[in-house]
């Protein structure tokens, strides 16, 4: 037998070894239109119209949109107003099919399609009548580390009211040496309504104010941030989101951050701001 003819035996053994094993499930989507969803997730916003017409400005509308997996929601579309539904992605036809939810009779309106061309930030779409519409991704950390205020007090305990019995310190500054002496008093800080945290290996762990009540021997270090007030942040008419201000100290990305830069074992105490105001 030649050569060539081994080589030809040796490559056909080897064929079926490279080829995907035959299932009569259901595949899994190509990892290339996964990938595609993947890339669109997030929240977008653009605008559209605007100018002058009949000596009027007219200004431009707001268009945004958010995707997250297979749901989304948008508000300033041209042509569609907002709607809320679910989506799906046809990576290859490079169109989103829209479905905005049914009636009380489980009715379903017929889903809705956009074309789209993604090229890194920038995002267009055409719908209804061919309008294009560009879109720019707002920016967003998926998993922050964030910022938080927070204060280092020495605790006693925690009484039957439910006040974190901790201790400040003032420096007086003494005779001609100017000497340093650190001064204790007593610095109460109500628990009603707050949350008591325990630092492990990995992230922060919420424990009961018993629990914390009872980790408490001695003077120990503990850390304390402030929950501010619940209010109201105000909200424009024809917006998806708005600005809430500094990350919730209770939040998931402050409890991230404080985990990774406190010793496993600290307590960590978020009360609420408007239960703790200074007494003069």
């Amino acid at each position: 037998m030649s050569a060539s003819t081994l080589r030809c035996l040796a490559l056909a053994a080897c064929l079926p070894a490279l080829s995907p094993p035959a299932s009569d499930g259901p595949q899994p989507p190509p990892r290339q239109a996964v990938a595609a969803s993947k890339a669109l997730d997030g929240l977008w916003s653009g605008a559209w119209g605007g100018g002058g017409r009949n000596g009027a400005v007219m200004q431009p509308v707001i268009a945004e949109l958010i995707v997250r997996g297979d749901r989304f929601e948008l508000a300033g579309f041209p042509a569609l107003g907002s709607m809320s539904g679910t989506v799906r992605v046809d990576e290859g036809a490079r169109r989103l099919v829209l479905q905005p939810p049914g009636d009380d009779r489980g009715r379903a309106p017929a889903p809705l399609e956009l074309s789209y061309e993604l090229r890194g930030e920038a995002l267009t779409l055409r719908g209804p009548g061919g309008f294009p519409l560009d879109l720019r991704r707002v920016r967003v950390a998926p998993e922050p580390m964030a910022d938080v205020r927070v204060e280092l007090a020495t605790a006693t305990g925690i009484d039957a009211q439910g006040r974190l019995l901790a201790t400040g310190y003032t420096v007086l500054r003494a005779g001609r040496l100017r000497e340093m002496y650190h001064r204790p008093y007593d610095a109460p800080r109500s628990t009603a309504r707050g949350y008591a945290y325990l630092v492990g290996e990995e992230a922060l762990g919420e424990i009961t104010m018993d629990e914390a009540r009872r980790r408490i021997r001695g003077e120990t270090p503990v850390v304390i941030a402030y929950r501010p007030d619940d209010r109201p942040s105000p909200r424009l008419d024809g917006t998806l989101w708005q600005d809430a201000g500094p990350a919730p100290p209770d939040g998931e990305a402050v409890r991230r951050t404080l985990a990774a830069v406190l010793r496993p074992g600290t307590l960590v105490f978020v009360l609420s701001a408007a239960d703790n105001v200074p007494v003069p």
